[in-house]
């Protein structure tokens, strides 16, 4: 059975940074919030007394975390499945190989994961009206307008995030689910550091514009938060 209820979202990496302020836009914009975290955060916390969303502990680079939360979550609808959880590296002098252990933990958290928790929560995708899977990317994760060659792991980690979300697409078809990439733009959080130009609030309000105008025809493509579609 469809789901009648209040657009529903879960967001990943909620705790902070650009994943607090999605909750934070989606839950002012009407919206049922599920927002999930390793950690809680003090944020979070005022934003779940204030507006009572539902805060689930997730480690997105545990599958058995991401399959308990599954359970917990089992036959409940939601209608955009946002990851937007991610980690990063400083890069190594180029002269220098990145560390292994470093570098494939990078690729677990950014690419892997959000195609893991995608997986486990299809059902409840499936369930929902609205069908949309949002993965937060990167365009340092595009070969396509690669110039400079900086941020190599994470930018690896990010074109194989791009890689399996077409990939997500294309399976996903017959349930009629729509998926895309996202580039937040260049965000003042810790991943993006204190000297990027967008603020958390005003990349996740373009964000949650792109995500509510999505249709089917879009899926399988790469947008940057203002709306533009990007190269692969």
């Amino acid at each position: 059975m469809v789901s009648e209820t209040l657009s529903r979202v879960l967001i990943t990496g909620a705790g902070r940074g650009l994943g607090l302020a999605l909750a934070n836009h989606f839950v002012h914009q009407g919206w049922e919030v599920i927002a999930t975290c390793r950690q809680s955060s003090e944020a979070l916390s005022e934003l779940q007394s204030r507006h009572g969303i539902r805060v689930e502990s997730l480690d997105i680079a545990d599958p058995a975390s991401i399959a308990a939360l599954a359970a917990r979550l089992h036959g409940i609808a939601i209608d955009v499945l946002l990851s937007s959880a991610s980690i990063v590296q400083d890069d190594p002098d180029p002269t220098t190989p990145p560390n292994a252990d470093a570098f494939m933990d990078i690729l677990r958290v950014n690419a892997l994961s959000p195609i893991l928790v995608a997986r486990s929560l299809l059902d409840n995708v499936t369930l929902s009206n609205r069908r949309v899977i949002a993965n937060v990317s990167s365009r340092l994760g595009s070969i396509g307008l690669n110039d400079h060659g900086e941020q190599l792991i994470y930018g690896a980690s990010m074109a194989a995030l791009n890689r399996l979300t077409v990939s997500l697409s294309s399976s996903t078809r017959a349930h009629q689910i729509t998926v895309v990439a996202l580039h937040p733009g260049w965000v003042s959080t810790g991943v993006g550091g204190a000297d990027a130009p967008v603020t958390p609030a005003v990349s996740a309000a373009g964000l949650y514009r792109v995500i509510d105008t999505v249709c089917a025809e879009q899926s399988g493509r790469f947008y940057d938060y203002t709306g533009e579609a990007l190269d692969w």
